[in-house]
């Protein structure tokens, strides 16, 4: 890309300015450190909780709104008023929802320790009596 300004340079009559830029130096730690979080389990607890607060206190004061959208809705006697308040309401139930669907995650992590391994389509190297006496043995 130099080459392509030698020529402007010279006929503009300059000299070439190279200027001289440091790249930073990265350099990688090589010590592998496993950390293990303790309180990650109390950290999860204490955001589930965090959470489950803010989103009652969405859903209670969005019931309390909804009745003065409503209403706001009857005295306008608009469609397009509600139509709001229709929104208003689905987006409380979308809410309740997310509540509900939050319970629901928090009680995967219990059911997925009591994973139960099945093996299937075990194939035995042997003959049929060899197989009878094992049936027969336990």
């Amino acid at each position: 890309m130099i080459d392509q300004f030698a020529t402007i340079d010279a006929v503009m009559g300059i000299a070439p300015q190279v200027e001289q830029v440091s790249a930073p130096v990265i350099t990688m730690a090589t010590t592998n450190i496993l950390t293990v979080d303790t309180d990650a389990e109390q950290d999860r607890k204490d955001d589930y909780e965090f959470v489950r607060e803010k989103l009652r206190s969405v859903i209670e004061d969005s019931a309390d709104g909804l009745a003065d959208v409503m209403e706001l809705a009857r005295n306008a006697e608009s469609p397009r008023a509600f139509e709001v308040a229709a929104n208003f309401a689905n987006t409380i139930a979308a809410v309740s929802k997310n509540l509900m669907d939050m319970h629901k995650e928090t009680a995967k992590p219990a059911q997925a320790a009591q994973t139960i391994n099945n093996v299937n389509n075990t194939v035995f190297n042997g003959t049929n009596a060899d197989l009878l006496k094992m049936i027969k043995n336990g």
